[in-house]
């Protein structure tokens, strides 16, 4: 009879044990942490404009591009995009009579007016004030050139615009 309590009392105590070892529980935990860079990444359709001018009415109304420049942009930060010349005024020509970046107009999509092309930068996309969402986008710019009578014959004329993306 002591054996079978004996063995009553330790089965009793097994059980228990059991569950008192069941009923504890351990956690344990990952500790993450995410660094984002900022991102900012611009392309432009196109890039190469010849304007040949052979009347002088071409050259008093100007030839507007065919084909427009597309900016498509990605950014994590707010941004803006600005257009503006390289220089200002176009290489080549006659020596004393530069001609200026503002024969160059510029536009936003097919409508509204032309403004003209300097080399301080001017916002194509939002502004420093008033940035643009993150995500992406495009946009396209359209351009009037209208040199007028004012510049002597020549082939070399040239300048460079210059798009940038701005972000925070």
């Amino acid at each position: 009879m002591k054996k079978l309590v004996l063995n009553v009392v330790v089965i009793l105590i097994t059980v228990f044990a059991a569950k008192t070892a069941s009923a504890q529980s351990s956690t344990q935990s990952s500790a993450f942490t995410v660094n984002i860079a900022l991102v900012k990444e611009l392309s432009a359709s196109g890039g190469t404009f010849n304007y040949n001018f052979s009347t002088a009415t071409a050259l008093e109304s100007g030839i507007a591009s065919t084909d427009p420049v597309t900016l498509t942009y990605k950014s994590n930060g707010l941004s803006y995009i600005s257009i503006n010349a390289q220089a200002a005024n176009f290489t080549g020509g006659e020596a004393g009579n530069p001609m200026p970046a503002s024969v160059i107009k510029w536009r936003v999509g097919n409508s509204g007016s032309y403004t003209n092309l300097s080399n301080s930068p001017a916002d194509v996309l939002g502004s420093a004030s008033s940035k643009n969402a993150r995500g992406t986008g495009s946009v396209a710019v359209n351009y009037l050139v209208q040199p007028g009578l004012t510049y002597a014959p020549a082939s070399d004329y040239a300048i460079n615009v210059v798009y940038t993306l701005t972000a925070q």
